[in-house]
């Protein structure tokens, strides 16, 4: 037996969970997934990079149209980017029954993409750069495993 108003609380933490998952899957969109230090500061996101110097944007399309040969961990990003992508329509279908494990795989993936992208990028003495990416998905992924092991 409830008390009064006991399932319209439990109604309103699911709501407010839901609306905390769905703010968490579109973080990556305005959290670097890595951030890279030289003389000045470059932000690499899903979409694109954002150098702080002079504040100038590339879409990641720009930036695979006017360049050739990158090295492997350059073509991380672009491979992450997908994985990112494609985890959020995944959970996206969670209201539709879709295994919410699946989406925490791509985040994983998409995590393990930031971070060989940052290692990649740190590579070189006058550089360094910080995995911020890794550890968000890193943790989106948790969050959908667990999710979906109590099922």
């Amino acid at each position: 037996m409830t008390r009064t108003g006991e399932g319209s609380a439990g109604a309103v933490r699911d709501r407010k969970a839901i609306w905390a998952w769905r703010l968490a899957v579109l973080a990556p969109l305005v959290v670097p997934l890595v951030a890279v230090r030289t003389t000045s500061a470059t932000l690499v996101f899903p979409w694109g990079m954002v150098a702080l110097e002079g504040f100038y944007v590339t879409t990641l399309p720009e930036y695979l149209s006017a360049t050739a040969g990158l090295p492997r961990y350059l073509r991380m990003w672009p491979v992450g980017t997908a994985c990112y992508v494609l985890g959020a329509v995944w959970a996206a279908g969670e209201r539709l029954g879709a295994d919410p494990r699946v989406a925490a795989g791509l985040f994983a993936l998409a995590a393990l993409a930031a971070g060989w992208t940052a290692w990649g990028l740190a590579a070189e003495p006058t550089r360094s750069a910080v995995p911020v990416g890794s550890v968000l998905l890193g943790g989106l992924a948790g969050w959908a495993y667990l999710n979906g092991r109590e099922r």
